[in-house]
């Protein structure tokens, strides 16, 4: 072989040559075009033109090929998608966070067999819509709601699998709201009068309602409706305008039996409190992100843009103050059960009187799906395990941990024995999901007669074929039929 030419087996397989230039890079001479013409040449006399199986066998051991090597730890497949981050807090068990809900799917808290202690199981995307930041609520029964394009899917109290929920087929779901066990619904008609009602899960009785709201919530046992244009505010019984201009949106964040608290989205966002017995808007303080409020330590607080917020409620207009505190790395605040906790990059965290945090989880703690739903996440668990390196070894035994540790096990676990590793979860993930990519392409292949149209039975309208005229031939290049023919794709 020409010391100029550089041949490669993917290229020998599709009938391209490639040459080297003095001075770097590529070039397609003649030779190209003569090479070409020979595989096409083999082609026609072996009878197989058009047959594509060939291509199906070079995207076969690609995506095979592919996936090993970001199994095997190769960092170019890890280089991309933002950091996974907690966004929310759904549910407690015993007061410990049980069901977190993450930029990458929801992560559920238990005893974990395959390793013998406590971990944080992978629930990915694909159980539902596919789309890893859809909207997720915990019910008190242990059923997980997710709400994504207008759909409510479902899960048993096993949390085994998601289904579409048919009930509200007709309806487009906009919002929902957990009391407990209850599972409130803000609906609007598909089709027809295109009316919007709020709902209770699984009953009949519906509350029509004459605007359009885009968020609920119960507050003090007490459900809310509210919408946006033009600013309404709606119980069950009844709606009343809020005193406000024109509003990008409008979202309730919480309040007690005096009043609620609103979220106004104009050009910035304004926290701000609605009395029930004046009616009156108390506007405080804007800004970009704004979390909470919550009522934390005999006080109540909010972050705005990093700057830890005081509210006194005797203070009338100017009850916001801002405390001189700063908490920029959260990025959620939250409470359940008296319990508040805080998000950051690095996770969840329990925050006490002083704003002092406590770490409660860590995706180190993250263990790849149990066995009900690996079918199903196999590929979200290599995509963004393979991202944030969670496939590399065991997941940590606490919030302090790291990856790959030893942990002793916990007594009210049921350790794995024989030769079940505790690292052998992350590592079955590798042959299934080759395997999977390989059964599907392979069965995408092996169909040719599948491929072949049924014979007409009237005239034929087949098209005539055009053969493409040929490129004429470069001056003192040898003739197609005197070069050495390539060996067709195996």
């Amino acid at each position: 072989m020409s010391p100029r030419a550089v041949v490669v087996w993917s290229a020998a397989n599709l009938g391209v040559a490639l040459t080297s230039r003095p001075g770097g890079g590529v070039a397609f001479p003649e030779r190209t075009f003569l090479a070409e013409e020979a595989r096409r040449s083999s082609l026609v006399d072996r009878g197989i033109r058009g047959d594509v199986r060939g291509w199906a066998r070079v995207a076969r051991w690609a995506w095979m090929t592919l996936s090993l090597l970001l199994l095997s730890g190769v960092d170019v497949a890890r280089a991309h998608g933002p950091a996974p981050a907690v966004l929310d807090v759904l549910a407690l068990r015993d007061g410990a966070p049980w069901l977190l809900r993450t930029n990458v799917g929801l992560a559920e808290a238990g005893c974990d067999p395959r390793y013998g202690y406590r971990t944080f199981a992978y629930l990915c995307p694909s159980l539902w819509t596919g789309n890893e930041l859809a909207r997720s609520f915990a019910l008190a029964d242990g059923r997980v709601v997710v709400l994504d394009l207008g759909e409510l899917h479902l899960s048993s109290p096993s949390r085994d699998e998601l289904a579409r929920d048919e009930q509200l087929a007709a309806w487009q779901v906009r919002d929902v709201a957990i009391d407990g066990a209850t599972l409130w619904v803000l609906a609007r008609e598909r089709e027809g009068e295109r009316r919007s009602v709020i709902l209770r899960h699984g009953e009949p009785t519906r509350w029509p309602l004459p605007v359009h709201p885009d968020h609920l919530e119960v507050v003090a046992g007490e459900v809310w409706a509210v919408a946006s244009d033009p600013p309404t505010l709606c119980r069950l019984d009844a709606c009343e305008p809020l005193p406000l201009e024109a509003a990008d949106r409008v979202a309730i964040r919480g309040g007690d039996a005096d009043a609620i608290w609103l979220l106004v989205t104009t050009e910035t966002r304004t926290l701000g409190r609605l009395r029930h017995a004046t009616g009156g808007f108390e506007p405080g303080p804007s800004g970009e992100l704004v979390l909470g409020p919550i009522a934390h330590a005999g006080r109540t607080i909010a972050v705005v843009d990093g700057v830890v917020w005081e509210h006194a409620p005797s203070a009338g207009p100017s009850a916001w103050t801002p405390t001189g505190a700063r908490r920029d790395e959260w990025t959620c605040l939250t409470q359940l059960e008296g319990r508040t906790f805080a998000c950051s990059l690095e996770g969840l965290f329990a925050v006490d009187d002083d704003l002092g945090l406590t770490p409660v989880f860590r995706f180190a703690q993250l263990a790849p799906p149990r066995e009900a739903h690996e079918d199903a996440c196999a590929l979200d668990w290599v995509h963004f395990g393979g991202e944030s390196r969670w496939l590399d070894a065991a997941p940590a035994g606490s919030p302090e941990g790291t990856r790959g540790e030893d942990v002793p096990p916990d007594p009210s676990c049921r350790a794995p024995s024989g030769c079940a590793a505790a690292g052998a979860p992350s590592t079955l993930f590798a042959p299934l999901v080759v395997a999977l990519l390989a059964v599907y392409t392979r069965r995408r292949a092996r169909r040719p007669e599948a491929r072949q149209p049924e014979a007409p039975s009237g005239p034929s309208r087949r098209r005539p074929h055009l053969r493409r005229a040929r490129r004429p031939r470069a001056a003192g290049a040898p003739h197609v039929a005197s070069l050495p023919r390539l060996a067709p794709a195996p």
